[in-house]
């Protein structure tokens, strides 16, 4: 299931990129009831 997270220059301070991905992974499972699914977890990408 690929996510794709598009931001401006300079919103995120930098190194914060894969956090910021890792919350939005996380938001995305939790809002499709997925949350702890062993199965569909590991197959996010970005």
């Amino acid at each position: 299931m690929p996510l794709t997270l598009t931001l401006t220059e300079g919103v995120l301070p930098k190194g914060q990129e894969r956090v910021a991905f890792r919350r939005l992974s996380d938001a995305m499972l939790k809002w499709h009831g997925l949350s702890g699914n062993e199965s569909t977890t590991p197959n996010i990408v970005g």
